[in-house]
């Protein structure tokens, strides 16, 4: 599926703003300060974090090894099973 240009004009004000940057550190501080949180839990108690940009910031730290999934908790509010993030302590030290 093609990219739509509003996406692309999206991730350039993103990326150029530094606002990616930023958000990526309130997700990396998060799950260091609550270990075995979800992507749910990010979103809902980082201000400004919609779930969108909670998964994309993850992923990306995820790929770059930062963080790791591990294990799965019961979500309360969506009654859904959801993963466990980790800072990844092999990637830090």
């Amino acid at each position: 599926m093609p990219v739509k240009s509003t996406s692309k004009a999206a991730y350039r004000e993103n990326r150029e703003s530094g606002d990616s940057n930023r958000k990526r550190e309130q997700v990396y501080a998060y799950v260091v300060n609550h270990p075995g949180c979800s992507r749910n839990d990010i979103a809902r108690n980082v201000e400004g974090m919609t779930i969108n940009c909670a998964c994309g910031r993850v992923n990306e730290l995820m790929a770059a090894g930062w963080l790791k999934e591990d294990g799965c908790k019961h979500d309360p509010v969506t009654n859904r099973s959801v993963n466990r993030l980790y800072v990844n302590l092999e990637a830090v030290a």
